[in-house]
């Protein structure tokens, strides 16, 4: 129990607070977390603490801006409900150097395409 002075001087007597989300339990046995990173969909982490997402910033794939996650150009990265950010990342990347390969190959990496 907690306890409060008022403005008049009356002593209040209220429970404490309890944080659903605050560390481990009074016994001392972790509480269970069913949170998750939402850029690489890992569970020991979250989203300010990502290192996939940092690495990927400093190859210069992604912009971050607070929870905003772009391409380097600017443009939104197409997400779908069922993968991580991570991995439409993976995709789209994928796909576009396929059309730049398509459209104009390198000589040495054609060898490759046929």
């Amino acid at each position: 129990m907690c306890s409060s002075v008022n403005r008049t001087g009356y002593q209040r007597e209220y429970p404490m607070p309890q944080n659903k989300y605050s560390g481990p339990s009074r016994s001392g046995a972790p509480r269970p977390s069913n949170r998750k990173c939402y850029y690489c969909f890992g569970t020991d982490h979250l989203f300010l603490n990502c290192m996939v997402k940092a690495e990927d910033k400093q190859k210069g794939l992604i912009l971050v801006d607070g929870f905003a996650v772009r391409f380097t150009n600017g443009e939104p990265i197409p997400t779908d409900p069922n993968m991580s950010i991570w991995d439409c990342v993976k995709k789209h990347l994928l796909s576009s150097v396929a059309v730049m390969l398509m459209e104009d190959p390198d000589p040495e990496l054609s060898k490759f395409l046929d």
